[in-house]
């Protein structure tokens, strides 16, 4: 009869190997399969399977590298109803610490982006349900160390925008029971200069933002800083920016905008202001005036559009206007001979219209009236009003004193400007009828009162001839 001692020693013995031999099977299965996982085949059939997944939505051409460390690839098309997005030649390097249930991207690169919008949304975007990542990915932290991206192309039809250098560094995380997404530096190169910038983005709803950004360059050659900040939530932003600009002459010109954006509606600003405190259009071009312009104005959207032609305008808005110039006088002295303008603007992507414009001309008088401006046919600028206590000499000075009233029509469309008026003052009348062309003036009917006097005369007069003047008429 055998020792049982012996007996559980041998017991032992055989279930300590069969554990080794499990453990080993395991191993041997373990990296068996790591090595499937992470040779470029698999990597292959992943994104084949990707692809199929997105109902040829997605492709990527000229994948190589391993799923566990390292992706690289010649070109990634991705397509939606409304965007077509194109990387080309992209690599990203990545670590996964899923005990951590931490996600690195250390680093990703392209050498160009191009997002294409092919057409608009059946329907108005909405505001998400949330931005955290999805409990199925079994990731608390995401990095991204290093996002780079050596060219981006915006097309939208036949225009283009070119932006270069841009740089992501950002993450992911649960700080103070709140799951955030933390842009902790951005920065792109546009063709008006460089932008940098900070934000955090609260991943549930009501997904509050706070974020910085800064703007600089030059824009039509003109040097501009412009700090902006974004607060409030998704939903609902509030945009503000104190911006100076420089004239040519490196004195500044400042400004203070801000806005109440709300991006998920069709008319997303809700309201805008904005001022422009020491503008001088002497300074910016040589040969134009001398002036001390502030300007204030305040945008809000408007529920009616105008028609053209039977076509509506979209985004309609309605806008007060408020310019000071402190420095008005004579065209002759280097002057602007309006020292304020006041009108309530409406506009569209047709047209705009100012209702109640009053400009005061200081001691040359006012005009009171309507103007507009509709972009169709090259742009089409009019005015219907009336003038009153118009004073001509301090308007120019070697002209008449004169205290003249009435009414005023000008226009403009395809290139010709069209001017009729019937001016009185005292004795004296002015009546003008006529067309203006590049060098060429066509005077359907003009008039000149003095006293008992009286000019009538009509023909044309073209500047560009030797002998510019054709005219007939009569005198009483």
């Amino acid at each position: 009869m055998s020792d049982p001692r012996w007996r559980r020693r041998r017991a032992l013995r055989i279930a300590l190997i069969s554990l080794g031999a499990v453990v080993a099977l395991v191993l041997v299965l373990v990296a068996t399969g790591a090595w499937l996982i992470g040779r470029e085949a698999t990597l292959q059939r992943i994104v084949v399977e990707a692809e199929k997944a997105l109902q040829g939505r997605l492709r990527i051409e000229g994948v190589t590298g391993s799923a566990y460390d390292h992706v690289a690839f010649d070109r990634l098309v991705f397509r939606s109803k409304t965007q077509v997005v194109t990387v080309e030649h992209g690599a990203l390097r990545y670590r996964l610490e899923p005990l951590a249930r931490r996600f690195t991207i250390e680093d990703a690169r392209a050498a160009k982006m191009t997002i294409e919008t092919i057409g608009k949304p059946d329907e108005p975007s909405t505001e998400p349900e949330t931005l955290e990542l999805p409990s199925a990915a079994r990731i608390d932290t995401l990095r991204l160390d290093a996002v780079h991206l050596d060219a981006i192309e915006l097309v939208d039809g036949a225009r283009r925008t070119a932006l270069s250098g841009a740089d992501l560094e950002g993450r992911y995380a649960s700080e103070g029971g709140t799951k955030r997404w933390i842009v902790e530096r951005f920065a792109v190169t546009t063709p008006w200069g460089k932008v940098d910038g900070s934000a955090t983005l609260a991943a549930a709803r009501p997904f509050a933002i706070d974020a910085r950004l800064l703007a600089e360059g030059k824009a039509f050659d003109v040097p501009y800083r412009a700090p902006l900040s974004i607060a409030g939530r998704l939903a609902d932003l509030q945009l503000a920016s104190d911006f100076m600009v420089s004239d040519p002459a490196e004195r500044p010109v400042s400004g203070h905008a801000d806005a109440r954006v709300l991006p998920f509606r069709e008319q997303p600003i809700d309201n805008a202001k904005l001022h422009v405190a020491g503008v001088s259009p002497k300074r910016w071009k040589a040969g134009l005036p001398e002036a001390d312009i502030t300007m204030d104005a305040v945008v809000r959207p408007s529920p009616v559009a105008a028609t053209d032609g039977g076509e509506v305008g979209s985004n309609p808005f309605d806008a007060t206007v408020h310019v000071v110039n402190t420095a008005p006088g004579p065209v002759d002295r280097d002057r602007i001979p309006v020292a304020s303008l006041d009108a309530d603007v409406h506009g569209d992507s047709l047209a705009i219209i100012a209702s109640k414009l009053v400009a005061d001309l200081g001691a040359a008088g006012q005009l009171r009236g309507e103007g507009g401006y509709r972009f169709a046919d090259g742009g089409t600028p009019s005015f219907d009003g009336d003038v009153r206590a118009l004073d001509l000499r301090a308007i120019r000075t070697t002209l008449i004193a004169s205290r003249f009233g009435g009414p005023l029509a000008v226009s403009r469309r395809d290139g010709i400007v069209r001017l009729d008026t019937q001016l009185a003052d005292n004795g004296r009348s002015v009546k003008l009828r006529g067309e203006f062309e590049g060098d060429e003036v066509r005077i359907a009917e003009a008039a000149v009162t003095l006293g008992n006097s009286r000019a009538r005369v009509s023909g044309k007069v073209d500047l560009a001839r030797e002998r510019p003047f054709a005219l007939e008429g009569e005198v009483d």
